[in-house]
């Protein structure tokens, strides 16, 4: 997937993201609400999803989200190291 510089909104598969602009582009988890809180996903409570949290880390292309044990999959935000938890809709 491919950010156009407008906001975009992404949903989890097993996908790589190329773009993603914080502050513009959302990361949509509403089909996840049942099984995941922002807690879960911030599990260092810092405000960003980085490789210090549990369900996070970096690979050579960048920032990798792992949602396969809440029946997602996984998700690489390419060339970056964190996404801030202002980026992540529909979790509570």
């Amino acid at each position: 997937m491919w950010s156009d510089g407008a906001q975009d909104i992404y949903t989890f598969g097993a996908d790589q993201i190329t773009g993603f602009e914080a502050g513009i582009d959302k990361i949509d988890l509403v089909n996840f609400n049942a099984v995941l809180s922002l807690g879960a996903l911030d599990s260092t409570g810092n405000g960003a999803i980085t490789a210090d949290d549990a369900l996070a880390s970096t690979t050579a292309a960048g920032l990798q989200v792992d949602l396969s044990n809440v029946g997602g999959g996984q998700i690489t935000f390419v060339g970056l190291n964190l996404v801030a938890t202002s980026d992540i809709w529909s979790l509570a």
